[in-house]
């Protein structure tokens, strides 16, 4: 662990240090708590707090370059914040300007940090000015693996800092179907590779696709997420054409199509709910290019023409298009559970334009299923349950819908509750349930004026919801 191997000689290289605030000494004695009270994420704030602090002193000494490298060897390494770890490198070279043997110390760990993500050319580029054997500061492993790093032919899409780049992203990815936004929020950031690494079109793609869950977060927090959609469509676009053309580099390989669908599948479903027409319309297009290579493109055809219908108000032909793609033999079990709970939400709307009476029992089963089927994400369960909040109130079960309609909100607030997320994270989410709280609530005093047992109704029509009391008064008619 860099901790043990990297701060011994770090330690041999200090220079004085300065007499108020905290010192790099003191960060570095106090790497270990740090490490484990928040991780590589805690000690690079440290970091920034204790320079700002020290700049307001003068000038930062070269024995601040000790700590930005080992910031960055592990925010590198263990997040794969590799943009944010070589400014950090940048930084450290800049402030040991005048320390030559501090500056080869910190080429040596920038150039572990460039064969770590299969750059071995830049580490040569380091190394080369370097005049001292890379084993006095790369103790052990890391002496070896930066040697069979730099032998053998490495890409950065082969490289072990790309490998841990995914398994970031797919933590991420895990933490968001689970509802913790913060978190997954917080490992998405930086997480692109720099352009100095992404070079290969694989790796671009990977980036994108970082770009496109941390715009969906966005968007579910409450915040504007367009600028990273126009991105997205401007990295994959051939530059100075018009219209816009998918760059054929990108989806070359058979593969690499399949994920460059699946990024503009969430530029498409982002834009349907009130973004760009044009952005829409070009990954729409582009889409429909990828069709015969993209192994969803039928999937994705219909789930878009779904929505469409719905947006129009049409349930019938939104109804019919479910039962179309239910009728897909290759279709996910957990779509398939969805798309039936979307189908019986749908028929409840049939029902109520043709004046038949609706099969609350089945949707009461549809809501059920929303929560007790497996590998749903959070995210998804809240809004489809949301939806058949509606169904109920549009169906005239208003006692349903104010039963729904906290189920709802209990079950977001436990997902919140188990990931301990920030205030105005919390707070943001809430505005995705903003619709089901109006639903729920009016109802809920509906329910309180005439309760279901026959029961007179209680002074000031009070309610609780989520632990808290809502009240209204009663206009008495003349």
């Amino acid at each position: 662990m860099i901790r043990r191997r990297v701060i011994p000689a770090l330690l041999a290289l200090m220079l004085a240090q300065p007499v108020q605030g905290q010192s790099p000494a003191d960060l570095l004695n106090d790497v270990d708590r740090i490490l484990a009270d928040g991780g590589g994420l805690a000690l690079d704030v440290e970091l920034t707090r204790a320079m700002r602090a020290a700049r307001a002193e003068g000038p930062l000494g070269p024995d601040w370059a000790q700590v930005m490298v080992v910031t960055a060897n592990l925010i590198a390494t263990g997040l794969c914040k590799a943009e944010r770890a070589l400014d950090l490198y940048d930084s450290a070279l800049t402030v040991a300007q005048n320390a030559p043997e501090m500056q080869q110390f910190v080429r040596i760990w920038r150039a572990y940090t460039y064969a770590y993500f299969g750059r071995p050319d830049l580490a040569r580029a380091d190394l080369d000015r370097v005049t001292v054997d890379p084993a006095r500061y790369l103790e052990g492993d890391y002496a070896a693996q930066l040697q069979g790093w730099l032998a053998g032919p490495v890409s950065v899409s082969d490289s072990p800092g790309f490998l841990k780049c995914t398994q970031v992203a797919s933590d991420a990815a895990d933490l968001f179907n689970a509802g913790d936004l913060d978190q997954a929020r917080s490992l998405l950031i930086g997480l692109n590779l720099p352009e100095v690494l992404a070079q290969e079109p694989l790796v671009r793609i990977s980036n994108l696709s970082v770009l496109s869950l941390l715009a969906v977060i966005s968007g579910r927090m409450g915040q504007d997420d367009s600028a990273v959609f126009d991105r997205i469509i401007t990295d994959l676009s051939v530059p100075d054409v018009t219209p816009p053309t998918l760059r054929p580099d990108m989806v070359a390989d058979a593969g690499h199509a399949q994920m460059v669908a699946d990024v503009l599948d969430m530029v498409v479903n982002s834009d349907r709910a009130g973004g760009s027409d044009s952005r829409r319309a070009t990954a729409q297009r582009w889409l429909d290019g990828l069709a015969p290579r993209d192994a969803q493109a039928q999937v994705r055809k219909l789930s878009f023409a779904v929505n469409d219908h719905r947006i129009a108000g049409d349930w019938p032909r939104a109804a019919q298009t479910v039962q179309a793609l239910l009728a897909l033999p290759d279709l996910d079990a957990d779509l398939r559970a969805m798309a039936e709970v979307e189908l019986v939400e749908l028929q409840s709307y049939i029902a109520v334009a043709e004046g038949r009476p609706v099969d609350h029992i089945a949707l009461a089963n549809a809501f059920r299923a929303v929560f007790d089927t497996d590998g749903i994400a959070a995210a998804v369960r809240v809004d489809v349950a949301g939806r058949l909040v509606g169904a109920f109130d549009h169906a005239g079960h208003g006692y349903l819908a104010h039963v729904a309609g906290i189920e709802v909100w209990q079950y977001m607030r436990d997902v919140q509750r188990a990931t301990a997320q920030a205030g105005d994270s919390v707070a943001g989410q809430g505005k995705v349930l903003r619709a089901t709280a109006d639903i729920s609530i009016a109802d809920g005093f509906d329910v309180a004026a005439q309760p279901p047992d026959g029961t007179p109704p209680p002074p000031g029509l009070c309610q609780e919801v989520v632990g808290i009391e809502l009240c209204t008064i009663v206009l008495q008619q003349p």
